[in-house]
Formats: C-alpha cells, structure tokens, sequence
C-alpha cells in the first residue's frame, strides 16, 4: 500500500509539473500554494489568476487512459466553483506512445464538469482509438486553453 501510495505521489507532482510548464510556455504565471488547498497551482495572465485542479491520467491495458475529474475515493464528489476554477487532465502520451512527441492536456472549466457530471473520462490520442471509436470523447477539450 505503501507504495502505491508514493506512486500515486509521483505521477500527481509530475502531471503537476507538467501543467506548469506548459502554462508557462503559453505565457502564464504560475504559483503553487502552500497548505492544503482544494487546487494544486494558480496560473496568472494579464491580471487574472485561475486556480487549476491538475489531474494526472493512469496508463490502462488497453491503450486508453483513466483520468478522475472528481476528488475523493470514498464519497466521491464534483468539483465546484469554490473550490478550483478548472481542471486540467495531463496523459503523459510521449512517455507511452513511439511516435507521439506531445502529451495531453485536456482543460475542462468546472463550470462544464459541473454540467457533464462525470466522475472520471478515458481519453486516448486522436486517431488512436479502438474499434469504431478512433476519437475520444475528450478530443474537444485537449488545449482547451482559451477557455479559461
């Protein structure tokens, strides 16, 4: 369990990271909050600060990703807007995928997970589903930046 549980750690402060820098390239300030806040990182531009739930996807044996857009594992709960502004879901696909060079950002405002109601989306990259889905769902919100 134990190790689970630092595992668990590392894949939420890469993801976290991630999202930082990515926000940064696209001109964003970024500060992380000491204590413990319902939000991982505040991105600030042009005077207005966002506060971002970062969500770091899981790998899963079918080449899809799991990636939970709810807290809690127990009484599991939405997001709202007194807790974070938006979410964003990182999948890490240049790590799992050859040929993929650019990971995942999936930027969905609480606002519309508030709407969608979803505990959880399985997102894979564009063209790379199974079957007669070769589009994830998701596809809509990846680099959804200007949302928010």
């Amino acid at each position: 369990y134990r190790g689970r549980m630092i595992g668990n750690l590392k894949v939420g402060t890469d993801g976290e990271l991630a999202v930082a820098a990515k926000m940064a390239q696209l001109g964003y300030n970024i500060s992380f909050p000491m204590g413990g806040t319902p939000y991982d990182l505040i991105a600030e531009k042009e005077g207005v600060c966002v506060r971002v739930q970062v969500k770091a996807a899981s790998f899963q044996k079918k080449g899809s990703y799991r990636v939970n857009l709810s807290y809690g594992r127990l009484n599991k709960g939405f997001y709202n807007k007194s807790m974070c502004d938006v979410i964003v879901a990182y999948v890490p696909y240049s790590r799992d995928y050859e040929g993929i060079h650019e990971d995942g950002f999936y930027v969905i405002t609480v606002k519309e997970i508030q709407r969608l109601k979803k505990f959880h989306a399985t997102l894979f990259p564009a063209g790379m589903g199974r079957g007669q889905i070769r589009t994830c769902r998701w596809e809509q919100y990846r680099d959804a930046w200007a949302t928010i």
